[in-house]
């Protein structure tokens, strides 16, 4: 196995256990806001799949982010939110499950996309990210760890409301 079947290969184990956390969500299960300062399940899923749709089409490819050409805020009603920006006013934000999970289905099918034609002398270009220089491998594996991170948290917020978190 090459790099990038293993990368291919560890983005496509992620996304099945990020699946089956998100299985069967309602929208008021998404926007419960948890005790403390932890995240609703609808901030950490809309921010898991926006880093995504970023570091693969801007930072990887330098295209535009699907959200803005394909007009997602106008799709959804949802504003990003700006760098910089504390989490106070994203957490105010009513989610539904069903444009979230067109987003991502969009998201998913460029990433796939992206990483099926993907090769090795790519996978060692750099790019910078936060002021940080990294290869495209360590990028896409960076984004791995992060999405198995966030399906944890929503798993917890699950946990928390008394359903099933983890999918097995």
């Amino acid at each position: 196995m090459d790099a990038t079947e293993l990368l291919r290969e560890q983005f496509a184990s992620v996304r099945r256990f990020v699946d089956g956390i998100l299985e069967g969500l309602t929208d008021d299960q998404l926007n419960w806001l948890p005790p403390g300062t932890a995240n609703p399940i609808g901030v950490s899923w809309f921010h898991l799949l926006t880093v995504e749709d970023s570091f693969i089409q801007r930072t990887i490819q330098g295209k535009p982010r699907l959200w803005d050409s394909q007009e997602w805020t106008e799709k959804t009603g949802i504003h990003p939110q700006a760098g910089g920006e504390t989490w106070d006013r994203i957490k105010q934000t009513q989610f539904t499950v069903a444009p979230l999970q067109a987003y991502g289905d969009v998201v998913r099918g460029a990433t796939e996309a992206y990483l099926s034609m993907v090769t090795a002398d790519q996978l060692a270009r750099v790019v910078t990210v936060n002021n940080m220089e990294m290869s495209v491998s360590r990028l896409i594996t960076m984004m791995v760890c992060h999405a198995a991170g966030h399906a944890g948290d929503i798993a917890a917020i699950k946990g928390i409301q008394g359903l099933k978190g983890l999918p097995r």
